[in-house]
């Protein structure tokens, strides 16, 4: 996962952004993510997320949150439900 798209759309913003830490950046998967992973089932799996980079004293903690529910079916323009426990 650390070399899929998302990810490395999530390090450039990262870089843009002076090293400093970065969450939740919203890194959509779309159509010209299929053929940019046709080898990697991890992140054909997780398709868009949202990205955090968190820089420490042990280096960069990345932290992939899949998006893989209403808002990604929607290209990114519904809402996410949240699930509700009981």
């Amino acid at each position: 996962m650390k070399n899929s798209l998302v990810v490395s759309e999530a390090r450039m913003a990262f870089l843009l952004g002076g090293g400093a830490k970065l969450t939740d950046y919203d890194a959509p998967f779309g159509l010209l993510g299929i053929p940019a992973s046709a080898y990697n089932g991890a992140a054909q799996f997780v398709g868009g997320a949202r990205v955090s980079i968190i820089p420490s004293s042990h280096g960069l903690l990345y932290i992939i949150n899949n998006t893989t529910d209403r808002y990604s079916g929607g290209y990114h323009s519904m809402n996410s439900v949240p699930s509700v426990q009981s």
